[in-house]
This record gives C-alpha cells, structure tokens and sequence, in this order.
C-alpha cells in the first residue's frame, strides 16, 4: 500500500469547492479524510459521529457525504438510511469506507455511490468521490 500524501493525481482538482461531509469516530481518519479532499480542492467539513453527520447534512445540505460504517449510537448504515428517508437529503450520495471485510447485502448497497475498504488506496478513493459528486453545471 502506499502512503497518502497530498500531491495531486490525474484528475484532481478539476472541480470547484463542493462541499463534501466527512463522518467518523476515528479523528486520525476523519482528519486524513479531510486532508485529501481538500488536495483535490473540495471543501470538508467534519462530523465526530453518526448522529451529528445527520445533523450536519440537514443543515449543510453537502454535494456528497462520506462515512465510516462502524460508529456508536447512529452507525454508518443508520445514517444512510435516514438520510434515505429524508426527501432533503435522499439525493445526497453518499461513499462509504469501511474495515468491514465481510459482505455487504446488495440492498444495502443500492443504498450508496461506492464502498471503499480501508486501508485506502488513495487512487480509488479519489476516483470514488470524484465519480459520487453531481455532474458540473454546463457554461
């Protein structure tokens, strides 16, 4: 695997500063998280566990969220299905990452853009966020 660094690769930074809601319990990986979206020129704004992510995309209304699934209280999962249900943020897609080796059930994953495994590959994470967010506008 190699490290995370924040150069840019083939493809970053071509969009302007959508904003991107990074959701986990793990302050390191939130943090690195955040570090690389912002390499590719996206603004991250960071949510400390389930329940604020939810809060936060309610408020925020970001062009992507991307979450941890094994959190306490509200769990990955779980907030995916509210955001789901919730007709102002149903739209919003959403990547998960996960250390979760197991399978995940298919209906689970109509649910979101991607599923990415930890450790990252900085590569397929960037490509992942980069193929969630909404098209450009034209013009």
């Amino acid at each position: 695997m190699q490290p995370l660094s924040v150069s840019p690769v083939r493809g970053e930074a071509l969009r302007p500063a959508a904003m991107v809601l990074v959701v986990d319990d793990n302050a390191a990986d939130r943090d690195l998280h955040c570090l690389v979206l912002r390499a590719m020129g996206l603004n991250a704004v960071a949510a400390g566990s389930g329940w604020e992510g939810l809060v936060c995309a309610r408020t925020l209304l970001p062009a992507l969220v991307l979450t941890d699934i094994r959190m306490p209280g509200l769990d990955g999962w779980g907030l995916v299905e509210r955001l789901r249900a919730d007709p102002r943020t149903a739209a919003i897609p959403v990547v998960v990452v996960t250390g979760d080796t197991g399978e995940t059930p298919r209906a689970r994953l109509a649910l979101v853009a991607a599923l990415l495994q930890k450790p990252l590959d900085r590569a397929r994470f960037c490509a992942a966020v980069d193929a969630a967010l909404p098209p450009l506008p034209e013009g």
